[in-house]
């Protein structure tokens, strides 16, 4: 199965992945090498995104919702499909 996986490969040529990643076995591989990008349009792995949206005042201030009403809108969702 091909994948692809974006990864910063530094000038001594150690290739560091942008996100987690794992093999159970060792693979074949091609790189690409992309044009320059600038500093600024690299995004951070996503854990830290996460991170940060659960550190935000939108997120840490929201109100808990109803979890009697959460469950019903569920089931109401799941029910749709019989329709």
């Amino acid at each position: 199965m091909l994948q692809t996986l974006e990864a910063i490969i530094t000038q001594s040529g150690l290739v560091k992945f942008n996100e987690p990643f794992t093999l159970e076995h060792s693979v074949k591989a091609y790189v690409t090498i992309l044009p320059d990008a600038p500093a600024d349009s690299i995004k951070p792995p996503l854990g830290k995104n996460l991170l940060q949206v659960l550190e935000s005042a939108p997120f840490n201030q929201a109100s808990f919702g109803d979890s009697d009403k959460l469950a019903q809108q569920i089931q109401d969702n799941r029910n749709a499909w019989n329709d």
